[in-house]
């Protein structure tokens, strides 16, 4: 009997894949076909967020944090 686990069943995968496009495609696919849901994507790689930071900061569309008072710089 197969068993089936609950809807709060989680699992972390944490993958190094070649930056070549289709990659990550094939990666989604793989858990696809074995039956897994992909509830969320963290890309972690400096150049990336370095990226998205200076096109933001291009188009106008970035914006500040305010820090909280009292917090310490960063």
């Amino acid at each position: 009997m197969a068993v089936t686990p609950s809807a709060s069943y989680s699992l972390t995968i944490r993958v190094q894949i070649v930056n070549r496009p289709g990659m990550l495609g094939r990666v989604a696919l793989a858990i696809g076909e074995a039956g897994g849901d992909i509830g969320a994507v963290d890309i972690v790689a400096p150049a990336v967020a370095e990226g998205v930071a200076r096109a933001a900061s291009q188009t106008g569309t970035a914006r500040r944090r305010r820090r909280a008072e009292g917090a310490p710089d960063s």
